[in-house]
């Protein structure tokens, strides 16, 4: 991906990531945008992984240490296509599938924190 192109769908996905705070009314703001324009160029322009074909072989793992900053690992799996459009939207919902720590359970993740 061209470098333009790299900052507008950062731009985007840190847009994407503020509206999905404020809805839920919690989150983890200054670390989700610190981390931000990294995850983007990471899963946009040098990361081999493929939403259609999420356990590939050959595919790169990313290794968030920085749980609280799921929030901008939601985001950029949703803009990657890794998570349904909407599914987003029940960030602290009861229910949701998206919780305030990555879980096994969404997609483009496949690594439980043990506690």
């Amino acid at each position: 991906m061209e470098t333009k192109e790299l900052i507008k769908q950062s731009e985007l996905n840190r847009r994407r990531l503020m509206e999905i705070i404020y809805k839920a009314g919690a989150g983890h703001t200054g670390g989700d945008l610190s981390v931000m324009n990294l995850m983007t160029a990471l899963y946009f322009d040098i990361m081999n992984v493929n939403p259609l074909e999420p356990k590939m072989a050959d595919r790169d793992r990313f290794v968030l240490s920085k749980g609280h900053c799921v929030e901008a690992l939601y985001t950029v799996l949703e803009a990657k296509g890794f998570i349904k459009p909407g599914v987003l939207d029940t960030l602290g919902q009861f229910g949701s599938v998206l919780s305030g720590h990555p879980t096994i359970e969404v997609p483009g993740i496949e690594v439980r924190v043990l506690r």
